[in-house]
């Protein structure tokens, strides 16, 4: 390895060199680009051009190299577990924000849309092949998924994964040409011609959805999967760290007793050595449940209240933001105001529950059985202690359903299917 000025000389030219090309090369192409022309861009002579490279082809070829680095790194968002949608966006997101930061997306997009010369090594050659490959791969994937969750268009993923291909290639193409007067299309424009509109779409950009659930019925999968059919965002354990944050409590601790009767949680605190002052109701309120009303966003009680208080702050910033998902944490009470509320209780047959437990968490019947039974109870406490309602009680929730029956696939149709036909 070279050191001291001239090796950082001679690598800072070699980078002037491959910076003058792939401009060049993006903008004119291989054949009508000269080692002259590389040469002059990057202020050297030629000669001292082929201490470097020996050939344009071969400066051609470390260009491509780079660029497929850099445009792998991309197309592995379209890979990523989760929403189909979401990816897509997430691959569209990137190369907006390339062409807004400069032209370097454009012109390594420029490059890989060239043929490679003859001369190019076959290595080369193979990892071009799979680059190719691979995005295009990933696209159809992707397109497909959505298909099936009615997200996109139907009909061929491999011509909507070219339409889309060749939308970006095109924008490149007219951003190295227009310059400083190009102008960056919006998301919704780039994936138009791939995106369908749901049935119901505009409602469900509004719909707040709370999803409480019994021990093993499977309703964190449903809301997982309900997501991921309506592009929606799902909160589950993030309530939690954005409650620990607001309240100053550890979210370790937190997590520990969530959905937790208050006396658990402040029994717990006390083996911490945590001070907690006793429960008290202040005058004008009738029961815990008002006291946590709506309109009691600035009380400060004990930590144990403040906790929940902090938790339901979040809850209700998460829906005041749009359509979103949000599992248990008495939600469906804390939003019963909302509009867009549709609140679901996910239930499930006891033998099933305990089943789903065991093929879950990998543990003994017994401990199962008994899981079920403390969590269901907790949840229950938890429930009533601060709403004053009975946990999965029907009059509670718009919605209930048994998973027993409805497996989880059915459970989110039936979800789907409402939330479609409310905005209909």
């Amino acid at each position: 390895m070279e050191r001291g000025p001239y090796g950082n000389k001679r690598e800072n030219t070699r980078i002037k060199l491959l910076t003058t090309a792939a401009k060049l090369f993006a903008e004119k192409g291989l054949a009508l680009t000269g080692a002259k022309d590389i040469a002059e861009g990057a202020g050297l002579s030629v000669g001292l051009m082929y201490h470097y490279y020996k050939t344009k082809e071969e400066v051609f070829g470390a260009l491509v190299e780079t660029a497929l680095a850099e445009m792998q790194e991309t197309t592995a968002t379209l890979l990523q577990p989760g929403c189909p949608k979401e990816n897509l966006l997430a691959y569209a997101n990137i190369a907006l924000a390339e062409m807004h930061a400069g032209y370097d997306f454009a012109r390594w997009m420029a490059l890989l849309s060239q043929p490679l010369p003859d001369s190019c090594d076959a290595g080369l050659r193979a990892s071009y092949k799979a680059y190719e490959a691979a995005l295009t791969d990933a696209l159809v994937c992707t397109i497909q998924q959505g298909q099936k969750l009615g997200l996109f268009h139907s009909g061929s993923a491999q011509m909507l994964a070219q339409l889309f291909l060749a939308t970006v290639q095109g924008l490149c193409a007219v951003q190295l040409t227009l310059q400083e007067a190009f102008r960056v299309p919006t998301m919704e424009a780039l994936i138009a011609p791939i995106t369908s509109r749901e049935k119901g779409g505009d409602n469900m950009n509004k719909t707040v959805i709370t999803i409480s659930r019994e021990y093993g019925s499977g309703g964190r999968d449903v809301g997982r999967l309900l997501a991921e059919a309506l592009a929606l965002p799902v909160f589950d354990d993030e309530i939690i760290h954005l409650a620990a944050e607001a309240s100053g409590l550890c979210a370790d601790t937190m997590k520990q007793h969530d959905e937790k009767t208050k006396s658990v949680f402040i029994e717990n605190l006390k083996r911490l050595s945590v001070k907690v002052p006793s429960l008290r109701v202040p005058s004008g309120y009738h029961s815990i449940a008002a006291l946590h009303n709506l309109s009691t966003r600035n009380y400060k009680g004990t930590d144990a209240d403040q906790l929940f208080q902090a938790k339901a702050n979040v809850i209700r910033d998460m829906a005041d933001k749009g359509g979103c998902i949000i599992i248990g944490r008495c939600s469906g009470y804390i939003l019963r105001e909302n509009p867009n509320l549709l609140s679901v209780f996910i239930r499930g047959d006891f033998d099933d529950r305990v089943q789903r437990t065991i093929a879950t968490y990998q543990m003994p019947a017994k401990d199962a059985i008994q899981n079920v039974k403390k969590v269901d109870k907790y949840r229950a406490n938890h429930y009533h202690f601060y709403t004053g309602r009975q946990w999965g009680h029907a009059a509670n929730y718009d919605l209930v359903i048994n998973t027993s029956n409805t497996g989880i696939p059915g459970a989110v149709a039936a979800i789907k299917a409402i939330i479609q036909n409310k905005g209909a």
